[in-house]
């Protein structure tokens, strides 16, 4: 039998309770941020929740959600310095886009040299094939999700600044809200 796996062929798996934790904590961090992201959209696209989502659910990376809530923010003149902390956001949410995928995508295992930790299993090929066992210490992950729920709580507050100026924001001219002919429709 393939190590890991018991006499019936069953993965036999178990996490360490604090790792299991902040391997948790990571997604919900994650997820929260995502949400926030679509809240705005939904704010500056002057729709209700229920429809934002049916169209937002299917905007399937971060790095898209971002794109269209800077182009909203644009077509909405927001403020300028709103516009700069969303593309500074946006840079720096690749890190913790990398951070993030690797502690939920990669295959979590024990660490049989270091009883008390663990590793994953690391398989990337940006360029350059990274296959490999790779120990992970707690402090290191505990760190990881600290840095994740920083960004979530900067974003947080990018949405605030978005929902308060929304009462601020000019009306937007028909002809950039309908700009095919075909389709305006008439005043």
């Amino acid at each position: 039998m393939p190590v890991g796996y018991d006499e019936k062929g069953k993965w036999k798996f178990s996490f360490i309770p604090e790792y299991a934790d902040c391997i948790a904590r990571v997604a919900n961090v994650w997820a929260r941020l995502e949400y926030d992201v679509s809240v705005a959209i939904w704010a500056l696209a002057d729709v209700r929740p229920a429809i934002g989502a049916c169209i937002t659910s299917q905007v399937f990376t971060l790095r898209s959600k971002l794109d269209a809530l800077l182009a909203l923010a644009k077509l909405r003149r927001v403020d300028g310095a709103i516009i700069r902390e969303i593309n500074k956001f946006a840079d720096d949410a690749r890190g913790g886009q990398e951070i993030r995928n690797r502690i939920i995508h990669d295959q979590w295992l024990q660490d049989n040299i270091n009883p008390g930790q663990m590793g994953h299993l690391r398989i990337t090929a940006a360029k350059v094939l990274e296959f490999k066992i790779k120990p992970v210490i707690f402090p290191d992950l505990a760190a990881d999700l600290e840095r994740l729920e920083d960004l979530a709580t900067r974003f947080h507050g990018i949405r605030q600044a978005i929902e308060t100026a929304l009462p601020t924001l000019p009306e937007i001219p028909q002809s950039e809200l309908h700009p095919i002919t075909e389709s305006r429709q008439d005043p």
